[in-house]
């Protein structure tokens, strides 16, 4: 039970949990290209319009993704997630990108780089707001930083009496990435 709740927890904090529509997205084609924004560019629509289509077009390629990661089709949903970031550089997916190259295959150096550029990424956001800080420390872990569990030890100890204390313990305290990585893609 606690390892389930150390799960959820992670995927909180990097903003994984999201609550879904029924749908099947895994059986929409991959597009490798952004097609509905680029149809209504060529037809002349306004900004507005080109603007919310590709926020639907977004909103499926996620539930896309996160519909092939559930069902363990870690490649696919890989190369749809490089298609949502191409659009939306989305930190929280792009953290699980990182983690899905990890998982195929992909060359270590590139894998540990993509981590550090979450971390990177999130350094740049509010550095008061908690759960960014949460975020960064988690992908400088994953990133295997030498300063990593001398930074979660820090946050750690800030968080303290605070409502987030517990999940930072859960998250950072006897962190390990491996047991982390394996259970969110198994």
């Amino acid at each position: 039970m606690r390892s389930l709740i150390q799960i959820l927890c992670f995927l909180l904090a990097l903003g994984l949990v999201a609550c879904r529509k029924d749908s099947h997205p895994e059986e929409m084609p991959v597009n490798r290209t952004s097609s509905f924004v680029d149809e209504k560019q060529k037809t002349g629509q306004d900004n507005f319009s080109i603007q919310i289509g590709k926020t639907e077009e977004i909103a499926l390629l996620k539930d896309r993704a996160l519909g092939l990661v559930g069902k363990g089709n870690y490649k696919t949903a890989k190369h749809v997630l490089d298609d949502v970031l191409e659009l939306d550089r989305d930190l929280s997916l792009l953290m699980l990108r990182c983690m899905l190259g990890e998982r195929t295959g992909e060359n270590g150096l590139y894998v540990q780089r993509c981590y550090q550029q979450v971390a990177e990424a999130y350094s740049e956001i509010d550095g008061e707001d908690p759960l960014n800080e949460i975020n960064r420390v988690g992908a400088l872990l994953f990133a295997r930083a030498p300063q990593a569990q001398l930074e979660a030890e820090k946050l750690m100890e800030s968080l303290k009496g605070t409502e987030l204390e517990d999940i930072s313990l859960i998250l950072f305290k006897d962190f390990d990435r491996e047991a982390y990585l394996s259970t969110i893609l198994p």
